[in-house]
């Protein structure tokens, strides 16, 4: 199995996995903090993600120093890595009170977040409109039938970006190993803050405040 079906598979089951884990994320911290406005929870998450994949990329690097080890840890680190900012992602279109229980309209949202800007201009091209922040329209808006079409041309897309030694994600992965933490801790770090920039473009700034009271 190639890089590139790897992180593909990871990518169907962490949209899968991570959905209900989004949602029960959000509720929790609204529970917790009751008074907290949704900027205030995303910039939480966002501090939050950012710290983690942070330390996982450190700890993977570490690993590589080890003889044999460099490999396996880069891959594990991969799947880790895009399980995280699945979650990430999901979790601020909850914050934002994009709630979607179809599992094409959240991959279409994941993908265009992690894909960037070709993600955008496909979206516009199949929908023939233009937006300031997709993400409300892909939950809601956009025909399913668009929603299904463009993640098939996405999906290749995504796995090229993210599947091979050119792929941002897999790009911190594939260096010589044995340089250890401190390569692995920085890339994770570049390419989560470049994520967390795209959410903010997909998804528009936060609501002032929530619109439904906490469950």
């Amino acid at each position: 199995m190639g890089a590139g079906d790897v992180v593909a598979g990871a990518l169907v089951k962490a949209l899968d996995v991570q959905a209900p884990l989004a949602r029960k994320n959000c509720e929790r911290l609204r529970r917790v903090s009751p008074d907290a406005t949704p900027a205030e929870l995303s910039a939480r998450v966002t501090k939050y993600y950012l710290n983690a994949v942070t330390v996982s990329g450190g700890v993977a690097g570490g690993v590589s120093v080890v003889p044999g080890a460099g490999i396996a840890s880069a891959g594990i680190d991969a799947v880790s890595f895009l399980e995280a900012t699945v979650l990430y992602v999901l979790t601020m279109a909850e914050i934002h009170e994009l709630h979607s229980e179809d599992a094409e309209r959240r991959a279409l949202l994941v993908r265009t977040v992690l894909i960037g800007d070709s993600a955008v201009t496909a979206l516009g091209k199949a929908t023939q409109r233009t937006s300031q922040y997709w993400g409300k329209q892909i939950v809601s808006s956009i025909p399913m039938t668009t929603v299904k079409q463009v993640n098939k041309v996405l999906g290749p897309r995504f796995v090229t970006k993210y599947g091979t030694k050119t792929g941002v994600i897999v790009l911190g992965k594939q260096v010589p190993f044995g340089i250890g933490a401190g390569l692995g801790a920085g890339a994770n770090h570049l390419v989560a803050r470049s994520i967390i920039k795209q959410s903010r473009k997909v998804l528009g700034p936060p609501p002032a405040t929530f619109a439904t009271a906490t469950g």
